[in-house]
């Protein structure tokens, strides 16, 4: 009986010492924003109930043509063929974070594979491959807004809402580039081509004002 009054008496410090942990605690999820309450779902938990979806329509433009060569070149004097696939009229992304599936439509989008020809020196049955989705809007600041809807989705539930590949996405100009590939190793490719692809600067051709 003594030893257990001395068990309850330690309870009962330790519960004084910390008299505001509860409400701290409800608190704390008060203060996130309503939007926010379903946060790091997982992408088996969507859809649900409280999903909402988020249409982002592309529209058919003149392709970037200066961008894709330079890509291509680039992507050729490493062994890498880049291919132009079939046209895709939509593409689905989760975003767990928001709770929200995003549905990628319209005439806007192209398709392309890139497979490496010659087997990676230390590993000479790996031929590294990823794709590549373009997604065309009307001006620079959609594709900017767009993109930043769609670089949460990717980032949402710690970077595994959309499956485990790697994936990553830039903007350069009124596009979208989107690139994914099936194995981890590889990457360290869609880091460098998406690198070159956002940093690119189109040539216009426009001629220096010599005022």
């Amino acid at each position: 009986m003594k030893k257990m009054s001395i068990i309850l008496m330690a309870v009962l410090i330790q519960a004084c010492s910390n008299p505001d942990q509860g409400s701290k605690d409800q608190q704390q999820k008060k203060d996130v924003p309503q939007r926010y309450q379903e946060s790091y779902l997982s992408a088996d938990q969507m859809p649900n109930e409280k999903t909402q979806y988020l249409k982002m329509q592309t529209q058919d433009m003149p392709d970037n043509q200066q961008l894709i060569e330079e890509l291509d070149r680039n992507l050729q004097a490493s062994n890498f063929i880049l291919e132009s696939e079939d046209d895709i009229h939509t593409w689905t992304l989760n975003d767990c974070d928001r709770n929200r599936i995003i549905q990628v439509e319209g005439e806007g989008m192209r398709r392309y594979t890139v497979t490496r020809t010659v087997a990676l020196p230390d590993h000479p049955n790996k031929y590294p491959e990823f794709m590549l989705l373009v997604f065309e809007f009307s001006n620079e600041q959609d594709a900017k807004n767009n993109y930043k809807t769609l670089n949460d989705a990717l980032l949402s539930g710690g970077n595994a809402c959309n499956g485990k590949s790697p994936n990553m996405a830039v903007v350069n100009g009124n596009e979208i580039y989107y690139f994914t590939t099936p194995k981890p190793e590889y990457t360290v490719f869609i880091q460098q081509y998406s690198d070159l692809v956002e940093n690119y600067k189109v040539n216009t051709g426009a001629k220096p004002n010599s005022n």
